[in-house]
């Protein structure tokens, strides 16, 4: 075991040459907060309490509902998972019906099981044979509440972590012809409120904000996509449909009686900051990621989920958020996985997260043009290793599963999690009904609920993760071997 503290390690990677195309937005490149230990206080007189906030802190989330369109806004010290919580919570009774995208974060799973809810899953459209969820339909919205018309909300993850956006304005008059409350986990798209959208410049990669669109709660990860530390996040709440007093009393409940005033204080830099320059300095990335994709188009051994995409067997992808460069090497068994590794041992290039077949990068306006020009001459650099075969990867013709099945609701997924258990091999598991959550990390969206009946086409999914080299998570046994399911 090496006797290196943590900051020590971090300061020894922060003075390398690896170039971030991750989280957070910053990119340890903005210096607004430097005196870290000067700053950090507690709520003493005249800095206001975030929990009954009359003072500087309400005028800062005043600014922030103003900046991005909202009626407020709420600071969330927490990450966007407290905020998901407390809008569950408070959006949901104990034990309503919920119509929920089944390519949602586990932190719906876990607001599920705390409330009691019953869950109607939609399901994603597939980016075909690329493992890669699409978009949710508004007729099956329309579908899900034929089916159940007692639901109380539909929740919903809109950019995907690949960048994909769902119709929120069609979603949002389906759910509110119902009398329904929509819920858009927007974790990754808090930098789409401030895109350029006037009438003489559109820009090409950023779609509109579902503050905008229609949602009556939008929860954002300011941190993933914006100059901001790790944690800060924000829930707004965007229509009268949502009750203020709810939503606090969630939020005294989920998020922490001692927030960092570092963290606020970041916050509020940060939107004073992207009402002014950062909106020019995300236009500049917009004009620089056209350019990147223009020269990508000579790359052909690599494939890029982009607008001007002509491959037949990809599903039309008609809004997204291109900030997020989605590519892998099409034909190649585990090619993702492997462009991973080569551009972050070869090229000192940290990508944000690889599934088996393809890589995500994310760009930020923090990004420099010594980050892009290493990156163009990286990828350049691979395909024309693939092209002239000097990268020896082993091919393949497999089709890649769906990201989700169906399966069957048996139990409530509270009364799945609380009932008698026994442990079984992960493999010898169908028929049964799971006790656990599983899903695999990064995105952490949850393929198998407590409560559902395992199929053998779940398992399929279960092995192309497993012989993919992917670890599964949620479950008690960390080697994914067994699994929890319930005693019969």
């Amino acid at each position: 075991m090496q006797d290196q503290s943590i900051y020590e390690k971090l300061r020894e990677y922060a003075k390398s040459d690896a170039y971030p195309f991750h989280m957070p937005g910053h990119k340890r490149k903005v210096d607004w907060i430097s005196d870290v230990y000067d700053i950090d206080i507690t709520e003493i007189d005249g800095f206001d309490d975030l929990h009954h906030a009359d003072g500087i802190l309400e005028e800062g989330m005043a600014r922030m509902a103003n900046a991005v369109g909202a009626k407020k806004s709420y600071y969330i010290v927490n990450g966007s998972t407290c905020g998901i919580l407390a809008a569950i919570y408070a959006a949901c009774p104990q034990g309503a019906t919920v119509a929920v995208a089944r390519n949602t974060h586990k932190s719906v799973a876990n607001a599920i099981m705390l409330r009691g809810l019953k869950p109607t899953y939609i399901y994603p459209q597939n980016v075909d044979n690329l493992c890669i969820s699409g978009q949710i339909i508004p007729k099956d919205v329309e579908k899900a509440y034929e089916q159940s018309p007692e639901i109380a909300a539909v929740i919903l993850t809109s950019p995907t972590y690949e960048g994909i956006v769902s119709n929120i304005r069609q979603i949002a008059d389906v759910v509110h012809a119902h009398g329904g409350v929509l819920i858009v986990d927007e974790a990754h798209g808090a930098h789409l409120p401030y895109a350029n959208h006037d009438a003489n410049r559109e820009d090409t990669y950023l779609p509109y904000s579902a503050v905008r669109e229609g949602a009556d709660i939008v929860i954002q990860s300011l941190h993933k996509t914006l100059p901001c530390l790790t944690q800060s996040a924000a829930l707004h709440i965007c229509s009268d449909r949502v009750s203020v007093k709810k939503i606090e009393r969630a939020l005294h409940i989920f998020e922490t009686s001692s927030p960092s005033y570092v963290l606020m204080a970041g916050m509020d830099l940060c939107v004073r900051y992207m009402q002014g320059e950062g909106k020019k300095k995300l236009q500049m990335l917009t004009d620089r990621l056209q350019l990147f994709y223009e020269r990508s188009e000579s790359w052909k051994q690599l494939w890029f989920l982009y607008p001007k995409i002509k491959s037949a067997d990809m599903i039309s992808i008609p809004i997204a958020d291109y900030t997020k460069i989605v590519f892998g090497a099409k034909g190649y068994k585990n090619a993702g996985r492997k462009l991973h590794e080569i551009l972050r041992d070869r090229y000192h290039l940290q990508p944000e997260m690889s599934a088996p077949d393809y890589v995500i990068l994310m760009t930020m306006l923090t990004d420099t043009e010594e980050g892009f020009l290493r990156l163009e001459a990286a990828l350049s650099e691979i395909n024309d290793e693939l092209e002239c075969g000097s990268l020896v990867w082993e091919r393949t013709t497999s089709a890649y599963p769906s990201s989700f099945v169906p399966l069957e609701l048996v139990m409530l997924p509270l009364e799945a999690a609380e009932a008698p258990v026994i442990q079984v091999p992960f493999f010898e598991s169908v028929g049964k009904i799971s006790a656990e959550t599983v899903y695999v990390y990064p995105p952490g969206c949850p393929f198998l609920m407590p409560g559902e009946k395992i199929s053998e086409e779940l398992l399929e999914i279960v092995r192309y993760y497993r012989t993919s080299g992917m670890e599964l998570y949620g479950m008690e046994d960390k080697t994914g071997e067994t699994l929890l399911v319930i005693e019969n």
